[in-house]
């Protein structure tokens, strides 16, 4: 689990007005009031990485939350594969983009590539942030191919619909489920 800037603010908030009870411990030692703790990460056996480092994949790819933004679909991506001598998969700006750059290198050349999957949140406005959102939801699918070529295959959801290969995979929505279940009613779509 990449943690990013939203999970980094709850222990920006205790560092800045609950200094007195960061440090409440669980009966197992570990903080109570961390998110591996509170999504229990461990049972999960999920590890994390805190934001804003990054993973290193294969120990060529950097994936990264991502802390660059540029307007205008594509840009961020051309500004992160311009600016580094390796691949980097980052989030953060919620869009789907892809950038790929030849280098030169002693073994010949290499390509690059810089993309964003996109997002899994909802792209309607109601996630804070942006009334008419430039975002897109999505995932991706990042291959190594014989050890050094990297390749990543953006998919693209639209109106819970994605298309892989010749497969079309279509997605339901839980949130009525999800509400019974535990009255989270911010669930639901506003009216």
């Amino acid at each position: 689990y990449l943690y990013g800037n939203h999970e980094a603010r709850l222990a920006k908030y205790l560092d800045d007005r609950a200094a007195e009870i960061k440090h409440i411990t669980h009966p197992a030692g570990q903080k109570a009031l961390c998110l591996d703790t509170i999504l229990g990460l461990d049972q999960l056996e999920v590890q994390s990485v805190d934001y804003p480092k990054p993973y290193w994949l294969w120990n060529k790819i950097e994936v990264e939350h991502g802390r660059t933004v540029r307007g205008g679909g594509g840009a961020t991506a051309a500004r992160v594969v311009s600016v580094n001598e390796h691949s980097v998969i980052y989030g953060h700006i919620h869009r789907q983009e892809i950038a790929h750059r030849t280098v030169d290198t002693p073994q010949g050349k290499r390509e690059l590539l810089a993309g964003s999957p996109g997002c899994l949140c909802r792209v309607d406005g109601f996630v804070p942030g942006s009334d008419r959102p430039d975002w897109q939801q999505g995932v991706g699918i990042l291959s190594l191919v014989d050890g050094q070529d990297e390749h990543l295959d953006l998919i693209r959801i639209q109106n819970g619909k994605a298309v892989l290969g010749n497969m079309l995979l279509v997605g339901r929505d839980y949130a009525p489920e999800l509400v019974e279940a535990t009255g989270a009613k911010a669930l639901l779509p506003r009216e």
